[in-house]
């Protein structure tokens, strides 16, 4: 795009404080940013790059907020991050090479996915995030699902914060509010990742990049 008219400045800045707002607490809130940026006329690829790297001010906000305690348990963060990461960089890589039809392929399998898996979820008594320790011989499957959820954070977005949400504190059986923070924490190397691969692909609308993260971060504050 060219030439970007001003009025579609608030209403990226609006997207972004709804649906991250949105998101921090139920997830998913993705759906209206990319619906936005449809709507706005961005191709589906540009519509994706620039809702993932414009939750990068989410990513700030939540972890600004959350305090020390998520980064407490390094050794549980690190063996957690690695693989998320592995599949951030197979994620953006696949993002920049995908067709319109792929991907609209896989957004609608994983909106269904999400609906599923939220309507069946159930919450057992939760840990302290402290207390966690990693199963070793359930690690390597945990493994393989940080992977493709890193994969597919990065190559569609919607419904990555509802996945992570559900599988940290399925898996972990810890809170939710701890799931978010440390969720937060292992996706922000892999954000950082994406953007600069898909703004080295021409992917990223800039202006409106930057009204997602002022509208994403101040939205994911004040919830």
């Amino acid at each position: 795009m060219s030439t970007i008219p001003l009025w579609h400045l608030p209403i990226v800045f609006l997207a972004g404080l709804i649906g991250e707002g949105y998101s921090t607490v139920i997830g998913s809130g993705g759906i209206l940013i990319q619906f936005v940026l449809l709507f706005l006329g961005l191709p589906l690829q540009q519509v994706v790059a620039c809702d993932i790297a414009g939750a990068m001010g989410a990513n700030f906000g939540i972890i600004s907020a959350s305090g020390s305690a998520p980064w407490k348990n390094k050794k549980l963060l690190l063996a957690l991050t690695i693989p998320l990461l592995i599949g951030d960089i197979a994620g953006a890589f696949f993002l920049v090479h995908a067709s319109a039809a792929v991907l609209r392929s896989v957004m609608l399998g994983a909106l269904l996915i999400v609906l599923g898996v939220m309507f069946v979820h159930k919450r057992e008594p939760p840990w302290h995030l402290d207390s966690v320790r990693l199963n070793q011989k359930a690690y390597p499957f945990f493994t393989v699902l940080l992977i493709a959820l890193g994969w597919y954070g990065n190559a569609v977005g919607v419904g990555s914060g509802t996945f992570s949400k559900l599988l940290l504190s399925g898996m972990l059986r810890i809170t939710v509010a701890d799931s978010i923070a440390l969720g937060q924490i292992m996706a922000l190397p892999g954000a950082i990742i994406f953007v600069v691969v898909a703004a080295s692909s021409d992917l990223l609308v800039w202006p409106y990049i930057v009204m997602l993260w002022l509208g994403s971060f101040i939205g994911s504050r004040m919830v």
